[in-house]
């Protein structure tokens, strides 16, 4: 007998539990329905029947919810957890000469039929595996609807005449209701798919950081070659105008015969026409045009023929000075078309470009690989062909590095005019390729499917007998929250696609909402960082009840070093830092400065901060770095003038200390030792300020909230004044 084809569905729950991880693998063991006496009907199931740990899932058969409804809880476990049942059971749906609609791989009959059941499965599983009833029957829904702004209809359809069940999960040994699921299949909620998005931003941020001068790092380089056009606009207008006037002039003193020589009349001809950068550019760089020949002859130096005369020393001063800031120019757009022509090409291409060579290239190409056969791949036809593509196509390079953009742009920074195709005649929408659909994982023959599904849990057991005592205290704080944030605007500042935006917890004992202490936050570099940043980063929720600061500020300073590293002491940075602590180890020995290195600079500040008694440099500095460590996201202008302040202070201080080391008292025989801490010390502000600027700089990036909440508390987080902020 023909059977179809059956695979193990890798399901993780992405809870609202309070704790370090979040997301949980799910297993036959974890489920069960109603109470006690399902409980014991667990119990006898486990003895004879024997399931496997993982459901199982099948594109080939429509899942018949008819008849699943209508299953008990043995029957449903036994259906998804017993391959034989669950083909026994589907066997006689299954249409065998289906399979000749599939003539091509890529057609798009048999990829929309198969996209449309592996969707109706899905939501299928959840209904029969994870049903509702308080508050809502069968609460189901998808992230990608949500990204739509569109809802599901299934939680506002029941039939009842059907028997609905409350299904609970049992996690580390506590019991808790399902109250809601919303299968997360778009690409920014997605744990795996958005980390791609991340990893994008930090490497295109790197390369707008590679546009930049060394003269100027925070003025972009377009608005510095405009500068640079205009003072060559200013020097061929008025420079050597006025000079080429003043020779002829000091010229017509000497001599009657005024009949210009060629190649002075050349350039006085073309001094006269309206300035033209690309004209002038060709000029200056071709070598044998005679504009400027005149100027940068060695021989002929005559204004007029037959008469020595025409002293052009000015002219060459004035025509190098346009020579070099071109050449400037010139460097300055070779850095844009490289940064650029990064993103325009396969990352095979791109290896042979400089920024293609760089560590930040490499690691991005490494991580493109999860993407690909055989570690991950996504049903959906139209992404997943992208990103095959992405390392030896050129077009597909660039589609896919453009659709990263647009959703950095509509949903990050929250503009509101972007592209919805990649392409004019695209008939495929951003909002498509958005589509995650279901994972594959694994090598062909041993391929499994993975989803994420994320559930709202209760803290305890939800049943008829204590539905209506817990409905009240409920729904009060509920609603008494959505009002609240409405009143605020607050969904107003925050990424609404995000599915997980303001999740709580109710706890049947205390009969109130616990606010999770957790939270994921996306760092484009600003991604901007943001995206930037480190992938699903636990961090604390300033808005937390009073319960948990403590708990808040701890994960805070848990996370403090490796955000440190990967931000500040990283790339130029670093390599100043560490040339700074060589010299400081060349010249001082001490327990501390001895295994002082770039790794533990910020202990360095830590234990200094306690020691130092002349100044507070130190004291400032952790300060703020602790406050900047608060949000990598966010911009924030208190800690953002505060580093501004305390660069000055360390310029202040510096001030001081040359003013003891010039006084007469150390001149004239000052102990030794306090001269060495004196110069230890300017020397220690040195490596101070760097760090400082660098912590400018990155706070001076952080643009926009990329940030989406496990938990929180439901009314004191209100009074918080985070804010999404668009770019400087």
């Amino acid at each position: 007998m023909e059977t179809f084809d059956v695979r193990d569905l890798i399901v993780n729950l992405y809870t609202n539990i309070r704790s370090k991880n979040p997301i949980v693998p799910f297993t036959s063991s974890m489920l069960s329905f109603n109470t006690n006496e399902d409980e014991k009907e667990k119990d006898e199931l486990a003895e004879t029947l024997s399931l496997d740990q993982y459901p199982k899932f099948t594109d080939k058969v429509d899942y018949p919810m008819s008849l699943l409804r209508t299953f008990s809880f043995k029957e449903r476990m036994n259906f998804f957890f017993n391959k034989q049942k669950f083909i026994q059971v589907l066997l006689p749906y299954y249409n065998p000469d289906e399979k000749n609609i599939k003539d091509e791989e890529d057609s798009e009959t048999y990829y929309k039929m198969t996209t449309d059941r592996i969707n109706s499965n899905i939501l299928s599983m959840i209904e029969i595996l994870f049903p509702t009833k308080f508050p809502i029957i069968n609460d189901i829904h998808t992230s990608h609807e949500l990204l739509e702004r569109t809802q599901s209809s299934k939680p506002f359809w029941f039939n009842p005449f059907e028997i609905h069940y409350y299904s609970y999960l049992n996690i580390s040994n506590k019991k808790y209701t399902i109250k809601k699921n919303i299968w997360i299949n778009d690409f920014l909620n997605h744990p795996e798919y958005r980390k791609l998005l991340v990893e994008y931003r930090k490497l295109r941020d790197w390369a707008e950081e590679q546009k930049q001068s060394r003269e100027n790092k925070f003025e972009k380089p377009e608005i510095i070659i405009q500068k640079n056009k205009d003072e060559i606009e200013k020097l061929f207008t008025n420079d050597l105008k006025n000079e080429v006037e003043k020779l002829i002039n000091e010229a017509n003193t000497k001599t009657e015969n005024r009949d210009f020589t060629n190649d002075f009349s050349s350039l006085n001809n073309y001094l006269k026409l309206p300035f033209n950068y690309d004209t002038l550019k060709q000029n200056i760089n071709d070598e044998g045009s005679n504009p400027f020949k005149w100027i940068r002859s060695g021989n002929n130096t005559n204004l007029y023929r037959n008469t020595k005369s025409g002293d052009k020393r000015q002219l060459k001063s004035i025509y190098e000075k346009i020579k070099n800031i071109i050449k400037t120019i010139d460097e300055i757009e070779t850095k844009i078309r490289e940064s650029d022509e990064l993103f325009e090409k396969s990352t095979t291409n791109a290896r042979q470009l400089n920024l293609g060579k760089s560590i930040e290239f490499r690691k991005f190409e490494s991580i493109l690989i999860n993407y690909k056969k055989p570690n991950r791949q996504t049903s959906n036809m139209y992404l997943q062909d992208l990103l095959n593509g992405i390392m030896d196509d050129d077009e597909k390079a660039k589609r896919i590095y453009k659709l990263l953009d647009i959703l950095y742009k509509k949903n990050i920074l929250l503009e509101k005019k972007t592209d919805n195709f990649l392409e004019e005649n695209d008939e495929i929408s951003v909002l498509q390729y958005l589509d995650i659909g279901i994972a594959k994982l694994g090598e062909t023959k041993k391929l499994n499917r993975e989803v994420y599904i994320m559930v709202d849990l209760i803290d305890g057991e939800v049943n008829d007998e204590n539905m209506s005592q817990i409905y009240c205290p409920f729904m009060g704080d509920y609603l008494g929250n959505q009002l609240q944030e409405l009143l605020s605007g607050r969904n107003s500042r925050y990424n609404n696609w995000a599915i997980d935006n303001n999740r709580k917890i109710f706890t049947i004992e205390k009969t109130e909402y616990l606010g999770n202490p957790m939270s994921y936050e996306l760092v484009p570099k600003d991604t901007r960082n943001p995206i930037y940043s480190k992938e699903l980063n636990i961090k604390s929720d300033r808005g937390s009840q009073n319960n948990s600061s403590n708990y808040n500020s701890l994960k805070n300073l848990s996370i403090l070093p490796s955000n440190f590293a990967t931000y500040i002491v990283a790339n130029k940075t670093k390599i100043e830092v560490e040339r700074l602590i060589k010299e400081i180890k060349d010249n001082y020995i001490s327990d501390q400065i001895t295994n002082l290195d770039s790794s533990n600079v910020l202990d360095f500040i830590i234990n200094r901060k306690n020691v130092n008694k002349e100044s507070d440099i130190e004291k400032k500095l952790y300060e703020l770095i602790t406050l900047w460590n608060e949000d990598s996201v966010v911009h924030n202008e208190t800690v953002y003038k505060s580093l501004l302040n305390l660069k000055n202070s360390i310029n202040s201080r510096n001030d001081i200390i040359k003013y003891k080391l010039d006084s007469d008292v150390i001149k004239q025989g000052g102990n030794e030792k306090q001269i060495n801490l004196l110069n230890r010390e300017l020397l220690l502000n040195k490596l101070y300020m760097v760090l400082t600027e660098g912590l400018i700089s990155h706070e001076n990036k952080k643009t926009v909230r990329f940030r989406t909440v496990l938990g929180g508390s439901t009314k004191k987080n209100l009074h918080t004044n985070n804010k999404t902020r668009k770019n400087r």
